[in-house]
Order: C-alpha cells, then structure tokens, then sequence
C-alpha cells in the first residue's frame, strides 16, 4: 500500500495523490460501518513520538523505512517461486514484480539520504495507517501481507524501545485469532431423477445431474464453502483493520507449495495468505462465488445456485 515520492517528482507525486485518495476513501467506509481500528499501544507510541524531538522521530522514521524494506524485500524473493501456468497470470505477476522492485529502490533511496536535517511528521490518527513524512514526502507504514502487520509494529516498537525509554510501550497487542462461522453442514434435496441440489445454510446451492459418488460430491460442496467462508472472515478482518478491498481486483494466486494461496484485494497488492482446500489451486474464484463472498462480508444474505457444479466437480478430480 505505501509509496513514496523521489527524484521522478511529478509522476510519484500523481501516484502518491491517487494512493492517499484511497486511503481516505478505504477510511471513509471503515466510518461508515463503525468498523475502526482497535486502539494499540504502537498508535499510542507513533502520535507520542509524533510531539516529541527531533531524534526520536528520526529515529523511528529510520526504523521504519528499515522494516519496510525488510519485509517488501522478503514478499519479492517469495515471488520468485511462484510460477503461474496462464500467460495472463504470468504477465501480471511480472508487472507486480517490476512495480515492487521499483518501489524497494525508492524506499532504499530514502533510506540512504535520511539524516538529522530531515523534516520529519508522524500522521497517526487511528483512522486508517501510519504516514511518515520525510521532507513532505508521505511513506505509508504498512507491509505487503495483511496478516503480519501487527508482527512489523511490534519489531518497530521492539527497536525503537532499545533505543528510547518507552517501556510501557514494548507489548504491541495483536488481534485475537480469525474464527471462521460455524455453519451446519449443508443437506441433499431432491425434486427430479435429474435435479440433485445440495445446499448450505448460509446460501451455497450446488446443483448436480446425479447422486453418483454422493459422499465425495458432498465432501467436495463441504470445501469450497469452508473455503469461502475462510475468505469472508478474513477480508472482514481486513477491511475492519482500514484495508480498502478493490472487488474488481480481487483475484486468486497459488504459491510455490501449491497449496498457500494469496488473495490479492487492492491495485496497491495487499494480500491475505490463505490454506484453501479447492478454490485456487484446483478451481478458480469465478464471478458468482466472489458476490457471494461481497455480500457475505458486506453483512447481507445471499443465495447462489451454481448450476455448473458436475462440471467443477470433474474438474477438481483432475491431478
């Protein structure tokens, strides 16, 4: 999500405009629904160090833009195993790749030209992420992969207390784990030799031509609802934390392990990193399952039928 402003003045700052327009539009909705951040001790650290002198907000701009770096660096070298099997999935994960390597170089440049004579504001309102301003150039704190953000705050404030009385700050609470609903499992319904449904309570109708293999249909319905239920808790989560999800955008993508799969939410590439049973590796998140994931998340009730169920059961057979 972060970007940053440098020598290519009128382009970045164009981006960066655009970016801090989402971030007030993703902040905006967050309001809307009374879905803000939970206060932390690192908001309580950033707005204390925000009026304190200027070492210790250099120190913790430093500190910050170090652990950036870190773990953006990190996201590239684990996208380096990924390997797409459609060219198109190819072709956008080359762009990220090239984006990010670009953005890395920028925050290294900032980096190495940071020093005492910097002007430096600290922006943490509670209302959506951090901003750092180095010489009115915004950088956004926030790492690549949505569920380890409470784990970069808390290494921040780790480094920054070694440096600085701030005891009471040392404990970055982290978010209670993510549970997903319990929903019953779902029942076969019958009403032609030809017209087998199977439905889940929460609005997943799977239609079959048959009863063949019954068990393994079933486990396979069971699957991709736990898999999209999965997502729903998770994107929640997300957009609770101020995360804007770009529904357009949102897609799929299946790491080196072929199991782990990264839900990508946004133009700016924040992800969730999730083990799914079906959807990813073995069958993709088509346009009717993703509505009724949006609906779900938004806190509505949906139904869907999805007629070509014999088909994506076949499918997921495959090797």
């Amino acid at each position: 999500m972060p970007h940053c402003i440098l020598n290519t003045r009128l382009a970045l700052a164009t981006l960066l405009l655009l970016l801090l327009i989402n971030i007030q539009q993703s902040v905006a909705g967050t309001a809307i629904t009374s879905q803000s951040k939970p206060q932390s001790s690192f908001y309580a650290l950033a707005q204390k160090i925000s009026a304190s002198d200027r070492l210790q907000r250099h120190d913790f701009a430093a500190i910050a833009l170090n652990e950036l770096i870190h773990v953006y660096e990190a996201s590239y070298r684990n996208s380096l195993h990924e390997q797409p099997i459609e060219q198109q999935a190819q072709r956008k994960l080359a762009r990220w790749r090239r984006g990010l390597s670009t953005f890395i170089e920028q925050l290294q440049a900032i980096e190495n030209t940071i020093n005492f004579t910097n002007k430096i504001e600290i922006i943490a309102d509670q209302s959506g992420p951090i901003i750092i301003y180095i010489d009115d150039s915004p950088v956004v704190l926030s790492g690549p992969e949505i569920a380890k953000t409470s784990l970069i705050e808390k290494r921040i404030t780790e480094q920054f207390c070694q440096l600085h009385d701030c005891v009471q700050f040392n404990n970055t609470p982290i978010q209670p784990p993510i549970q997903v609903k319990r929903v019953a499992l779902g029942t076969w319904q019958f009403k032609q030799r030809h017209n087998v449904r199977y439905q889940t309570e929460d609005g997943l109708v799977f239609m079959f031509s048959t009863l063949g293999e019954r068990e393994q249909k079933q486990i396979f319905c069971e699957a991709i609802a736990h898999d999209l239920r999965l997502m729903v808790s998770h994107l929640k989560r997300a957009q609770q934390s101020g995360y804007k999800i770009d529904w357009d955008r949102l897609s799929v993508s299946t790491l080196h392990d072929g199991k782990t799969e990264h839900i990508i939410i946004n133009d700016s590439g924040d992800y969730l990193s999730l083990d799914l049973k079906s959807i990813g590796s073995r069958l993709p998140l088509n346009s009717l399952l993703l509505d009724w994931v949006k609906r779900q998340v938004a806190g509505g009730q949906s139904t869907i039928i999805i007629s070509d169920s014999e088909a994506m059961w076949s499918q997921s057979k495959q090797p």
